[in-house]
């Protein structure tokens, strides 16, 4: 296995300078839903981003119990868990809603809540990290 991987490393010339880009181009291969390839010009590069969210699709299926569970025990978290189609109606909203209107909300909790709401996102991929440690997959 190790002469594989050696062979494979060595045919591409991957180092670690040049590394973080060929993660990154995984990266954002997983993070596009399906939809979105189809709306790429570049056949090459539609084709090849396709072919990667395939291979990322038989690893997840590899590990389809991990996800289910961590589904699980994250929507378990929410009281009534179909409301997290209205959660991300009013996440939508808010971020149309500019600060100084929300802090013109008279009520505190109210107001810390939409602040907090615009700015959920502020550190996403540190969000989307901890998901993923959770799953203890990687």
């Amino acid at each position: 296995m190790i002469n594989r991987a050696s062979k494979i490393v060595k045919g591409i010339k991957l180092t670690p300078k040049n590394m973080d880009s060929y993660e990154d181009c995984e990266i954002m291969a997983d993070l596009m839903d399906d939809e979105m390839p189809k709306q790429i010009d570049d056949e090459d590069l539609r084709g090849l981003i396709q072919q990667m969210r395939k291979m990322h699709l038989e690893v997840r299926r590899i590990n389809y119990k991990v996800y289910i569970d961590t589904a699980r025990e994250i929507f378990g978290r929410i009281a009534n868990r179909s409301s997290v189609l209205q959660y991300h109606q009013a996440e939508q909203l808010v971020k149309r809603i500019s600060e100084e209107d929300i802090g013109g909300v008279k009520d505190p909790e109210l107001r810390e809540t939409l602040f907090r709401l615009k700015h959920i996102h502020d550190n996403i991929a540190e969000k989307k990290a901890n998901v993923i440690r959770r799953m203890k997959l990687y």
